[in-house]
């Protein structure tokens, strides 16, 4: 059920049926430091039952890569102290004042403030009663900008890299490792109404990813990429971005653009990738 991504890194695949995210264990020669906390308290038992078979240190952390449900919604169950960006704190205190019934559900979908595909994930991961399971507790360490942790000849680096997709996403590289940990860093804003990328934001978040000397980049739903196929995703992505910020006149001309500058036709995902970049256009 686990995989293992270095002698030091253990991880539980995603799972998009309930939009259930990667799940991490990093672990020193003392302690364990694991990535995000899951999306319910099934989802973490999960990843801590199947942990249990592992000759490592017991967790000692859970450090939290952004605020978004399907990060938070097991922390509680995970019953250790929590590493998080004060933003991510900021987040997670509103969120537990929070009706989650479906008529509460339906409401904030209507009223704009919950987004319709999470609002279907969180009743497929809680259906009917189990949603009184959810009880959001508070990080205990928080951070602005970075904090290191050392797990025992193991160090981990958290630092708030932001980005379209939540202002407090943080991103957990492991120097030793050559491990990086992005959360859902690299995906567009989904809460400004409609889905976006901002061109500039892009551009500087690209810049200060690859900047990073990590060889493994783990997205929360994907596969771990090696550096090389990453580095690929972030070039088209600036390609998007650059062009995007050239202004031209009408779509067809961003289409030929882009063609031309990618060396392909657009598929489908392509101009979906357009569209959310059209949509960040001030």
């Amino acid at each position: 059920m686990l995989k293992r991504i270095t002698d030091h890194i253990l991880y539980l695949p995603a799972d998009p049926e309930t939009d259930r995210p990667v799940l991490s264990a990093i672990s020193g020669t003392r302690k364990t430091l694991l990535v995000d906390a899951g999306n319910s308290p099934r989802h973490a038992r999960l990843f801590l039952d199947a942990l249990s078979s592992y000759r490592i240190p017991p967790p000692a952390f859970v450090a939290l890569t952004h605020w978004h449900w399907d990060h938070v919604f097991g922390l509680a169950e995970m019953n250790l102290p929590a590493l998080a960006q004060v933003g991510t704190a900021k987040k997670m205190e509103e969120m537990a004042g929070f009706d989650w019934s479906d008529e509460a559900l339906n409401r904030r979908v209507a009223e704009g403030t919950e987004i319709p595909f999470c609002a279907e994930m969180i009743k497929k991961e809680f259906p009917g009663e189990c949603r009184k399971e959810i009880r959001l507790e508070k990080p205990d360490i928080l951070f602005k900008d970075w904090l290191l942790i050392d797990l025992g000849g193991i160090t981990c680096i958290l630092e708030n890299i932001g980005g379209d997709h939540s202002k407090d996403s943080s991103i957990i590289f492991v120097p030793e490792e050559g491990t990086i940990f992005l959360g859902d860093c690299l995906g567009p804003d989904l809460y400004s109404g409609k889905w976006k990328y901002r061109a500039d934001n892009l551009l500087l978040l690209a810049e200060r990813l690859a900047a990073y000397d990590a060889k493994i980049f783990v997205e929360s739903h994907a596969e771990p990429a090696e550096r090389g196929s990453l580095l690929k995703d972030l070039e088209e992505l600036k390609t998007f971005a650059r062009i995007i910020k050239m202004g031209l006149k009408s779509r067809r001309d961003t289409v030929t653009e882009l063609e031309a500058a990618l060396g392909r036709k657009l598929g489908r995902e392509d101009f979906e990738t357009l569209g959310y970049f059209l949509n960040g256009i001030d």
